[in-house]
């Protein structure tokens, strides 16, 4: 692309890497717009009060990462390996907060904008896990890298997650009932799909790969630190604004705390070790 120098930045050029930088892009406009509209028109959007108030906190944490993964995408089109961690990380956050947008909340007039979100954030993830060289972006990192501690902590954070949703799932299997979010009538199965099906062993997976130091486990493991930090400050967000509407507290607030300073702790750990562009 006309700025970036192929050789100094660890992508194979092609239309894998422009259709990432495209995707992430348009999806950025649209994700200030999803979120400003659920902080100001909870009511118009949401429909239940309670459950606008917890969706509000997430989408105070969606604004704010936003300009990040701008920024990141555009430091790593400069050659910045560590911001390719933070784009594909921002991205999986992307993807897991609409990919619920657009299959549980009620139909709204933003349900376009959701939609197009699940499927830019998507295909973006993807296009950006095709266009990397692997093996270059490897090589960035010094041998002095936090891998197996951060490897711990993913599968620490995978197990805690497996062990409460799935004693949720099995209590509410037993009894007969449908789990839902506190205070609400919202169903919790799709947390427990994507937290279950996708979450848990991904983040199993980047643990098991950093351990062995698989090439593919840095940006993997990377990503999911990334997507436990903000998914964390999103939780804690979240049961904020519920506090503030009436709502019953989170008794996990100190958990998604955890979660949130470990993916960042692990996030910056990580990266102080990845050299930002290559030797000279």
């Amino acid at each position: 692309m006309p700025g970036v120098r192929p050789a100094s930045i660890v992508f194979a050029t092609g239309a894998a890497w422009r259709m990432a930088v495209m995707l992430t892009a348009i999806a950025v406009p649209l994700a200030v717009l999803a979120a400003l509209a659920g902080l100001f028109m909870p009511d118009e959007l949401y429909g239940e009060p309670g459950l606008a108030a917890i969706i509000q906190g997430q989408d105070l944490v969606t604004l704010a990462t936003v300009p990040l993964l701008a920024a990141s995408m555009w430091a790593a089109r400069r050659g910045s390996a560590r911001a390719v961690v933070v784009w594909a990380g921002l991205l999986g956050y992307l993807l897991y907060t609409y990919t619920g947008a657009a299959l549980v909340y009620d139909f709204n007039r933003l349900f376009p904008v959701y939609l197009a979100l699940f499927s830019l954030s998507g295909f973006a993830l993807v296009a950006l896990a095709v266009a990397l060289d692997v093996e270059a972006f490897r090589a960035r990192f010094d041998g002095r890298e936090p891998r197996r501690a951060v490897a711990v902590f993913l599968a620490l954070m995978a197990v805690v997650l497996a062990i409460g949703e799935v004693g949720q799932v099995v209590a509410a299997v037993v009894s007969g009932t449908a789990p839902v979010i506190a205070g609400t009538d919202a169903p919790l199965n799709f947390i427990f799909a994507l937290d279950l099906g996708a979450i848990v062993p991904l983040s199993l997976i980047a643990a098991a790969w950093l351990w062995r130091g698989a090439s593919w486990g840095y940006l993997l493991g990377g990503l999911m630190l990334v997507k436990a930090a903000t998914m964390g400050l999103a939780l804690i967000s979240m049961a904020w604004f519920a506090e503030r509407a009436g709502l019953p507290g989170d008794p996990l607030v100190p958990l998604w705390g955890v979660i949130a300073a470990g993916g960042f702790a692990g996030t910056v750990w990580l990266l102080r070790h990845c050299r930002p562009t290559p030797r000279a």
